[in-house]
């Protein structure tokens, strides 16, 4: 997969999910299947980082957006593993993780096409 093609597919894989997931955070299944969908987003990340990191960063794809990246999904096998009915701060925070990491993505993608 090209520079480009990661890119694109990061921010395909962000996008279908809208502006916030926080209303699709209400079950374990549904986070599951979150965390299912998303698998090779961070596959691809973890594999492909260091050998494009200078590239990445060209359009704003950062130490900071990979911070953000990497603790999202950490977060998300969190609440997987740990999850409970109602609001909690391990919510918040993924969809707080997932807004900065989509808003990042679309702008990398957006500098890209």
């Amino acid at each position: 997969m090209s520079q480009d093609e990661i890119i694109l597919f990061l921010y395909k894989s962000f996008s279908k999910y809208g502006e916030s997931i926080k209303d699709k955070l209400n079950s374990k299944e549904s986070v599951h299947n979150i965390n299912k969908e998303l698998y090779y987003s961070y596959k691809i990340a973890s594999h492909s980082w260091s050998k494009n990191e200078d590239y990445f960063s060209k359009f704003g794809l950062e130490l900071t957006f990979r911070s953000n990246f990497f603790e999202f999904f950490d977060l998300l096998s969190t609440l997987f593993t740990d999850y409970n009915d109602g609001e909690n701060d391990n919510k918040n925070k993924v969809d707080e993780l997932f807004k900065k990491t989509k808003s990042k993505l679309e702008k990398a993608y957006k500098k890209n096409i």
